[in-house]
């Protein structure tokens, strides 16, 4: 399941709340962001026990400052703490990758 997160508070408590989160930063009536989210449900079967977030450009600026994401990024986050960071790729490989890197060292 793909959540879509509204307000800074919203992105920051599910950050907080789930220990693995993959957020895919999106604007409303974009595209390319849309053509995405096909490759994030993809991945999310492949680990379900992860958080999928679709958060607005404009929420991840207030959150993330002075970090520098566009819509269409990826950004992983640990512990609430961002591991890692895609841009544009719609590879569901490139997500794994990351994913096994940030999963690295943990007893899953």
């Amino acid at each position: 399941m793909v959540i879509t997160c509204k307000t800074k508070e919203t992105f920051k408590e599910l950050i907080d709340k789930n220990r693995f989160c993959v957020v895919l930063v999106g604007s409303s009536g974009c595209n390319k962001c849309s053509g995405m989210i096909p490759v994030i449900e993809t991945v999310y079967q492949k680990f379900p026990y992860i958080t999928y977030m679709i958060v607005p450009e404009r929420v991840i600026r207030e959150y993330t400052r002075p970090l520098m994401v566009h819509a269409t990024s990826v950004l992983f986050f640990k512990d609430g703490l961002r591991q890692s960071t895609i841009k544009r790729s719609k590879s569901p490989h490139s997500y794994e990758v990351h994913i096994k890197k940030m999963l690295k060292n943990d007893d899953r």
